[in-house]
């Protein structure tokens, strides 16, 4: 299974269910999943814009990247089921000693198809993917959601340089995969730490 390029998608027909996973970097897509987000009472003030700035500005090799269940019957702004979305780091080629790295950030699935295991099967398929071009999977949740990542193979992150990289959030955990290679990440990374209580002391 290969991840479409950067700033492209690609659709896959799941035949059990009559319906369309689209996966990918694109515009289009990303557009897509903000707009269903915004509709959504849990997410009505996405800004993909300064989602994008958030992590590009930590490191440029980071990017955004996107999976999202169609059903083909809708018009396109009702047809979104469920979406998923993580950030690429180091993809297709990490910088030494880097690991690719996929961080899932946040799953949805609209409420009236909830039940269905649509977002487990986002995250199957993404945890899959990460698999097979050899990056660590990664997760960001909150409180409450630590229990779900806890009870589906994924252990808190305790690596100090891997935090400081990945951990964007206040208010989320960092998890990874349990099982995974070892990922120890880099020390310069520590200084995302040292920046964001300089830029937290001038705005107090």
């Amino acid at each position: 299974m290969a991840l479409p390029p950067l700033g492209t998608d690609r659709s896959e027909w799941l035949d059990d269910r009559q319906l369309i996973l689209r996966h990918g970097t694109s515009l289009r897509l990303m557009s897509q999943v903000t707009s269903y987000l915004n509709d959504t009472a849990d997410f009505n003030e996405v800004d993909p814009t300064a989602d994008w700035e958030k992590w590009t500005s930590r490191r440029p090799d980071m990017s955004l990247y996107f999976a999202a269940i169609l059903d083909p019957t809708q018009r396109e702004e009702t047809s979104v089921r469920a979406v998923l979305r993580a950030v690429l780091d180091g993809v297709p080629q990490p910088r030494p000693p880097h690991h690719s790295r996929l961080i899932i950030d946040y799953v949805h699935t609209r409420p009236e198809d909830r039940g269905q295991g649509l977002a487990s099967l986002l995250i199957d398929f993404v945890k899959g993917a990460a698999q097979a071009f050899g990056a660590n999977t990664y997760v960001l949740a909150t409180e409450d959601a630590c229990v779900y990542w806890l009870n589906n193979g994924f252990v808190l992150e305790t690596g100090e340089y891997i935090k400081a990289r990945l951990a964007v959030f206040p208010d989320c955990h960092l998890l990874r995969r349990q099982g995974e290679a070892a990922d120890l990440g880099s020390a310069e990374d520590l200084e995302l730490v040292d920046e964001e209580g300089e830029g937290e002391g001038e705005g107090g």
